[in-house]
């Protein structure tokens, strides 16, 4: 049978770099992963820095990582290699790197979309909360006036 996998494949990378690194250090080591794909013959699609954040559980006895995502194209074999130089790195908590599937949105796309309607939720919550008091007040104050109709037909019979 023939091979109809591509010679070059999309993949992301999720990697947790050491929380007691600075801002410039965190670069270096971007800059090092870099250089190894393109050493690769392997592309950069995009990088992102997501910050330092809270781990699940503690790695290395560190409750907190700095998250940086790299999408990028290359070889198959580029992966095992990547893989190998991260984990013998000691700024590295961890490496995650998988193939992207081809009909999944990019991931940036789906935190946006996640986070954009809980922000918009809170906003709305809160203008709803103050437009359904006055609304809830407004019925009220229909609702004594139709009384006092009603209480006027009755004394007026």
């Amino acid at each position: 049978m023939a091979n109809f996998r591509k010679d070059t494949l999309q993949y992301q990378a999720v990697i947790i770099f050491d929380s007691d690194l600075g801002e410039e250090a965190v670069k270096e080591e971007i800059a090092k992963v870099e250089a190894a794909i393109s050493a690769h013959q392997g592309k950069i699609i995009s990088n992102q820095i997501w910050g330092r954040r809270q781990l699940a559980y503690p790695i290395q006895k560190k409750q907190y990582g700095i998250y940086v995502v790299i999408d990028f194209d290359a070889d198959n074999s580029l992966v095992a290699d990547i893989s190998r130089q991260l984990k013998i790195n000691d700024n590295c908590l961890r490496v995650l790197i998988v193939e992207r599937d081809e009909f999944a949105p990019p991931l940036s796309t789906k935190l946006k979309e996640q986070a954009a309607p809980v922000q918009g939720e809170r906003s709305s919550r809160r203008s709803d909360d103050d437009d359904s008091d006055d609304d809830d007040n407004d019925d009220n104050d229909d609702d004594s006036d139709d009384d006092d109709d009603s209480r006027s037909a009755d004394a007026s019979a």
